[in-house]
């Protein structure tokens, strides 16, 4: 799942309470959700309101999370993310791709 909120989900240093916190827009789950080992996130019916909040300045948040705490299967469910230090087979991208209509 992926939230979008207009400004910060809490302060600007990362707080427990950050992830409680309203998004202004929510979307997801995106499928299919694992492809050669990369998730993405194609954000192209996001694309207005994402360039609304966007355009009247400041900050704006996007937030991954699982859409469920636990499936209940009894197999730990976690995601692992990769700084900018890791390999370079396992650097995070943003692609960001923009026209001018």
């Amino acid at each position: 799942m992926l939230d979008i909120r207009k400004g910060m989900f809490g302060t600007s240093a990362l707080q427990v309470s950050d992830f409680q916190a309203a998004a202004n827009k929510s979307y997801g789950p995106f499928t299919p959700t694992l492809a050669g080992c990369w998730y993405s996130i194609n954000l192209t019916s996001a694309k207005a309101y994402v360039n609304k909040l966007a355009t009247n300045g400041g900050l704006t948040q996007i937030r991954l999370r699982f859409k469920l705490d636990d499936n209940n299967n009894g197999v730990a469910n976690f995601l692992s993310l990769y700084s900018g230090n890791a390999g370079a087979a396992a650097h995070p991208q943003l692609i960001v791709e923009y026209y001018v209509p």
